[in-house]
């Protein structure tokens, strides 16, 4: 017998999968299941003033065709996050067994009540899931969902992509995302499949600079992961989202997992260093920041690149924002109000590639 949990306040319900060691997360994933299917990872919750218990029902769509690799695709990570839950919703509801080599799990909001509202961290416990991994069984709702996907799906995948973009608060050149991990053995694999994406820009990360995040995870389990940055700004651009539903289909079909590919030919893409302190420009003091450059425009250590104005002071000359390094614009901050210390643009280092 197959114990049952509610898992929404309409009554709905689910198998809940036998899950050891224990965990505070319920579903009834079964990703050997012919075909298509939808499944929850139910996060219990009973955290917020009005809810006494609940369960948050978060959407899985699996796909599958046979026989071939299993690849995971994310996108909500962060709720604030657009482009890259669109290309999934999409996906999801278009993609056949009959056009699949393996499996393809999808989950469009992985990261369900930050997606709903419209948040880069979780209303339930303040979580930021790209910094809760390998999460906890006995954790929050969001350090329980990253064990979950940490112990019961990362173990089935070949590859990952989890689709990120800009948020509220940045907006990024249109971009592929690796993270480059100390012992180097699948950074080939990843500059192979973000050339295989073709968006204009890869950011290149070294994994010294945070390994809280789904990359580790990944590459704790053997698991060959990429991500993208796909503008952002708290909208959904729809050059990028065009250009990205077009690269996604080109790394799945180079990943082997898509049959046919009909996405246009890809010229590449350039791989970018962002590691150094240097990358960051920082806002010397408070005040209203004017660029003086844009995304995607060169820049050479020395220049001025934008002003502080203080904005209780009108006779107080603009602080000139200087850059550290020669490089392109990657990103951009958004809101224009700024603090000593907020970042207000990156610069990115174009990488040969032997040098990945």
């Amino acid at each position: 017998m197959v114990d049952r949990v509610p898992i929404d306040e309409a009554g709905a319900d689910m198998a809940v999968q036998q899950l050891e060691p224990p965990t505070r997360t319920s579903s009834n994933l079964d990703l050997d299941r012919p075909g298509r299917s939808v499944a929850r990872i139910g996060l219990v919750q009973s955290t917020t003033p009005d809810v006494e218990y609940g369960v948050v029902p978060v959407p899985v769509v699996i796909v599958n065709g046979g026989d071939g690799p299993t690849v995971l695709l994310t996108a909500g990570t962060h709720g604030d996050e657009y482009e890259g839950q669109l290309l999934l919703q999409n996906l999801a509801r278009t993609l056949t067994p009959a056009e699949v080599s393996g499996r393809v799990i999808i989950m469009p909001a992985i990261n369900l009540p930050a997606v709903l509202d419209s948040s880069r961290i979780s209303p339930l416990d303040n979580g930021n899931l790209n910094r809760a991994y390998p999460g906890d069984p006995d954790g929050t709702p969001t350090y329980a969902l990253a064990d979950y996907v940490t112990r019961y799906v990362l173990p089935h995948c070949t590859y990952a992509a989890d689709l990120h973009s800009g948020g509220k608060a940045s907006e990024y050149v249109p971009c592929g995302f690796m993270t480059r991990m100390p012992h180097g053995r699948d950074s080939a694999a990843q500059a192979a499949a973000m050339v295989a994406m073709g968006l204009p820009f890869t950011m290149v990360y070294d994994e010294s600079t945070e390994n809280r995040a789904m990359d580790t995870a990944c590459d704790q389990a053997g698991v060959i992961m990429v991500s993208t940055e796909l503008s952002g700004a708290g909208t959904v651009n729809i050059q990028t989202l065009r250009a990205a539903r077009d690269g996604l289909a080109r790394m799945l079909h180079h990943w082997g997992v898509l049959r046919q590919c009909e996405a246009p030919a890809t010229t590449g893409t350039r791989f970018m260093d962002v590691n150094s302190a240097q990358s960051s420009v920082m806002a010397p003091g408070p005040g209203l920041f004017e660029p003086a450059v844009g995304l995607g425009e060169q820049v050479h250590a020395g220049d001025v690149v934008g002003w502080v104005h203080a904005v209780d002071n009108p006779d107080q000359p603009a602080t000139p924002v200087l850059v550290e390094m020669d490089g392109t614009v990657v990103t951009r901050r958004v809101p224009p109000l700024v603090t000593r210390g907020n970042y207000v643009m990156s610069i990115g280092r174009e990488l040969d590639p032997t040098e990945l």
